[in-house]
């Protein structure tokens, strides 16, 4: 009798997996792209920085996107910028990725400059003094340097 109903389990779990595999598609239960998105998806950045000013003696505008995270657990907070700025008269965008050393007092605002082809075309210096941000821009291809002053709209 144990090894009928032994063979009985055997035969209905092997059933169960034959079956449940053959099952149609579209009777499986799909998940809804829309929930998984929005709910997963982290917030790039923390703040979002607006700014205008003067590279030499040309005029820009200035979009910063900033995030800020722990450096390696030892208590340090690491702030990363990502964004772009454009020359207001000739209308054409850079992009700009940086950091701020969390030791440096003042705080330095080093960015790179890159290109729409990725080139890194530019290095910018920048100190704070809130909401004015001072520093250098230095043109990577010819070595020449300009006095950057900005002034934070937001």
């Amino acid at each position: 009798m144990r090894k009928l109903l032994r063979y009985f389990i055997i035969a209905v779990l092997l059933g169960g997996l034959a079956f449940g595999a053959a099952a149609p598609a579209s009777a499986k239960k799909k998940r809804s792209k829309a929930r998984t998105t929005a709910t997963s998806k982290k917030k790039k950045y923390d703040e979002v920085w607006k700014l205008r000013g003067t590279v030499g003696p040309y005029a820009i505008t200035m979009t910063l996107y900033v995030s800020e995270h722990r450096f390696g657990g030892v208590g340090a907070w690491v702030t990363d910028f990502e964004g772009s700025y454009t020359y207001t008269k000739a209308g054409n965008t850079l992009r700009l990725e940086g950091n701020v050393n969390p030791i440096l007092v003042p705080r330095r605002i080093c960015l790179e400059e890159y290109t729409k082809k990725g080139r890194n075309s530019g290095s910018w210096e920048l100190y704070e003094d809130y909401p004015r941000y001072y520093g250098t821009f230095t043109n990577n291809s010819t070595g020449e340097a300009f006095e950057v002053n900005l002034i934070r709209t937001n």
